[in-house]
């Protein structure tokens, strides 16, 4: 670990990043893999603090392994980060935080909603419900791992990352890249262009949530080599694939999740990952919707 999570952070270029990302992503663990979104966020009292609501599947994932991957995008710059959350709950439902968290809460909340409160209200205008407070509960993310990095290549890290080259320069595509039938134009236009992209992916210390480029022509994203030797990440095995697009309403918040087994293959300095779309999901503000290679029925995802 760099430092006690209580220190600031290690690099001035670090809360730079924090600064001025609009957006955090952050990868949980599932029985079906990386689950990789993105989310306003705020950083106060030595965390990370989101909001979501309490059986999204993030907030699910998390009570039940509270390992977490994060990325951050500063312009040509990203944070990878990588520690454990816990999930604060108004109404109950979460263990009792210790003394230290107490202090930090209020702190984490004010923050939060200073500097997201356009988004907290387009929410409500967009969910007009008395229950839409209720549902929510508060996340603080703990960061215990940092790297930074351009789209060619690592910058530097703190922490103890796994350190594990398993890439190869053989050719493993994996299967074809087919959306599921039912998939929607919003998953088939955002998958149509080339662009930056998440890639989630996991380590032996729990998801990552990695910076990529998302090539259509090739059906793969690719990133640094050596920024995925420093994070361990396993692969072939269970990966997401995230684009998404973002804004002050919540109609323009709109993205596409793909979720299946993941293949690489090194090219150069590049690490480029195949996903095979297993599971589609797509989201416009708060209306989400999933299909499947299994279940092609199209389904709310809670």
């Amino acid at each position: 670990m760099w430092a006690n999570v209580t220190d600031p952070v290690p690099d001035p270029r670090i809360l730079e990043a924090l600064r001025a990302s609009a957006v955090l992503h952050s990868a949980v663990l599932t029985p079906k893999g990386p689950h990789l979104t993105p989310t306003v966020f705020s950083w106060a009292a030595g965390r990370l603090w989101i909001v979501a609501p309490k059986r999204s599947v993030k907030v699910r994932a998390l009570r039940a392994d509270p390992r977490v991957g994060v990325l951050l995008a500063a312009g040509a710059r990203y944070v990878i980060g990588s520690g454990t959350a816990a999930v604060w709950d108004p109404l109950g439902g979460s263990p009792r935080p210790n003394v230290d968290e107490l202090v930090r809460g209020p702190f984490g909340a004010t923050r939060y909603l200073t500097e997201n409160l356009r988004h907290a209200l387009s929410v409500v205008a967009d969910s007009p419900t008395p229950w839409l407070v209720v549902d929510r509960v508060a996340v603080s993310i703990s960061l215990e791992r940092l790297a930074l990095s351009t789209d060619t290549e690592l910058i530097e890290s703190w922490g103890e990352w796994p350190r594990h080259d398993a890439l190869t320069r053989s050719a493993n595509r994996g299967e074809r890249f087919h959306l599921p039938g039912p998939a929607s134009e919003i998953a088939r236009r955002l998958l149509h262009s080339d662009g930056d992209a998440q890639l989630g992916l996991t380590s032996r210390c729990g998801p990552l949530a990695l910076p990529a480029h998302w090539s259509a022509e090739r059906h793969e994203a690719g990133l640094p080599a050596d920024l995925a030797v420093l994070t361990g990440c396993v692969a072939p095995g269970p990966a997401c694939l995230t684009r998404a697009t973002s804004g002050y309403g919540v109609a323009d918040k709109q993205g596409v999740l793909v979720r299946g087994p993941s293949t690489y293959r090194r090219a150069g300095d590049s690490a480029l990952f195949h996903v095979t779309p297993h599971t589609v999901t797509t989201w416009r503000g708060q209306r989400v919707r999933t299909v499947s290679r299994a279940r092609p029925e199209v389904r709310a995802d809670d």
